[in-house]
């Protein structure tokens, strides 16, 4: 039973570390319709670019989308 408690609650404590990394998806501009709707995924994320959306860096993100 012990061995069970302890597989039981790493798996929890590994789980908790391995969530947030599938919940975190490197976005494309071919990933949005518009981009209007790129720009609200852009704004939502806060400061930096992680996914490259605005490559000359000046706050518009995928420029070239309809």
């Amino acid at each position: 039973m012990k061995k069970f408690i302890a597989t039981f609650a790493s798996g929890l404590v590994l789980g908790s570390f391995a969530l947030p990394t599938l919940a975190l998806a490197d976005m494309d501009c071919k990933d949005f319709r518009s981009q209007e709707e790129a720009q609200a995924y852009f704004d939502a994320q806060g400061p930096g670019d992680p996914d490259g959306l605005d490559r000359d860096n000046d706050g518009i993100a995928c420029e070239t989308l309809p």
